[in-house]
């Protein structure tokens, strides 16, 4: 249950700053949003993204779903939310 909860924590956490780094500061998608999938006792994350192929490659939406990842990491890091 406490992986479960840190989990779903997560994914409500990255949410909003997947949407406002993604979609508002970058312009790069139009659908952006995480999940954290269940199958019986195993958890994920997940973070969706769609944009569209004659605007972005998707190299460009890889990119940035990694200076995401940073991004996110950093902010966690800043809030002492995770150990370094």
């Amino acid at each position: 249950m406490e992986e479960k909860a840190k989990i779903g924590l997560l994914g409500f956490l990255s949410s909003d700053n997947a949407f406002d780094f993604l979609r508002t500061k970058n312009t790069l998608v139009y659908v952006c949003f995480s999940m954290t999938p269940a199958i019986r006792d195993q958890y994920g994350f997940s973070l969706n993204v769609g944009s569209q192929t004659d605007k972005f490659t998707v190299e460009d939406v890889y990119t940035k779903m990694t200076e995401f990842n940073q991004h996110f990491l950093d902010i966690l890091k800043e809030n002492r939310l995770i150990l370094t």
